[in-house]
């Protein structure tokens, strides 16, 4: 695979990406499209051949998948880790970026919202390779949020603007738009959201506390 990669009208729909690319064995000229596909609670990118997709002999089967690359490291007792909810590709292609939703966290014992988000950040290349199917291998290397709960992703030049929806261990109180360096990590600066509306007060005392209680694990 090389530079000739390139997305579709550069869109992302909801969870999924649209990658136009040259097929594994280089010797093939002809370009094959692939989805990029959040798996959410199963914490896994999915990369899928959008022609055998459409193949109705496929229907209900698993075949039009490519390759699952894991979005984080396992556990040490195995478990799998990660809340892949988004993600965005590169301009060039070569990169995405899968937000996990709520960290590498393991989804069958995290009940509770107002995790700390995540950014995976997953080599095209190495996602689109059947040989690294249900392997972290495509993993470079895992980013700060900024913020809990984080759900919305974009890019600007060098950085990621992520939209950061919940609180600390809490669905409630996600008011902060985060600035994050692609290439570093830092992060760059916070933006505070205003609250409530003309006529519509929403205000939330901060420290916040919910109204149901303390967080329960």
């Amino acid at each position: 695979m090389d530079s000739k990669r390139s997305l579709l009208g550069g869109k992302i729909l909801l969870l999924v990406s649209f990658l136009a690319a040259p097929s594994g064995a280089q010797e093939v000229e002809e370009e094959q499209t692939y989805i990029l596909a959040a798996g959410r609670r199963l914490p896994y990118l999915y990369a899928i051949s959008l022609a055998d997709a459409i193949e109705p002999a496929n229907d209900n089967t698993a075949n039009a998948i490519v390759s699952r690359s894991k979005v984080a490291l396992d556990r040490l007792d195995g478990r799998p880790l990660g809340d892949p909810a988004n993600l965005i590709v590169s301009e060039d292609g070569e990169t995405v970026y899968v937000v996990n939703h709520h960290g590498s966290i393991d989804n069958a014992e995290f009940m509770q919202h107002g995790g700390r988000g995540q950014i995976a950040v997953l080599n095209v290349d190495a996602v689109l390779d059947p040989q690294n199917d249900r392997t972290p291998k495509a993993l470079q290397r895992h980013l700060d949020s900024g913020g809990f709960g984080a759900i919305g992703v974009a890019l600007i030049p060098d950085m990621l603007v992520i939209s950061n929806a919940e609180n600390n261990l809490t669905e409630d109180g996600g008011n902060r738009i985060t600035f994050v360096d692609r290439r570093t990590g830092s992060l760059r600066g916070t933006v505070e959201l205003a609250l409530g509306s003309p006529d519509f007060d929403c205000d939330y005392p901060v420290p916040y506390v919910s109204p149901y209680g303390p967080p329960r694990m």
